[in-house]
């Protein structure tokens, strides 16, 4: 055992079975810890995106600084439409709606940059 769990520290290790007991007691397993991990990654890989992007395009009326909120993604920043994103102008109120993905609006920004 020492050779599988000696990198570990014995705080570490009593997590590990305070965990085990939790899960038991939930009926859920370790897959089911990996699947929530895997989620919780996605969603601040996203989060790290938008703080990236957030306050970098120009507003084509003022020239200034546009913020940047992606919509669509929930229930509480539904527009009815296809758009996955909005550039604000809080200067102007100039608002310019995307329908690209994130991932290609950052690349462009990228770019821009």
């Amino acid at each position: 055992m020492e050779k599988i769990l000696g990198a570990y520290t014995i705080g570490m290790l009593q997590d590990l079975l305070m965990l085990r007991h939790t899960l038991e007691r939930h009926r859920k397993s370790f897959f089911d810890v990996e699947e929530y991990i895997e989620q919780q990654i996605a969603l601040r890989t996203k989060e790290k995106v938008r703080k990236k992007v957030y306050m970098i395009k120009s507003c084509p009326v003022c020239g200034t600084r546009m913020s940047f909120s992606p919509v669509n993604t929930g229930p509480r920043n539904q527009t009815g439409d296809n758009s996955t994103a909005v550039f604000y102008c809080p200067k102007c109120d100039e608002d310019y709606w995307e329908t690209r993905s994130i991932e290609e609006i950052v690349k462009d920004l990228r770019k821009e940059a």
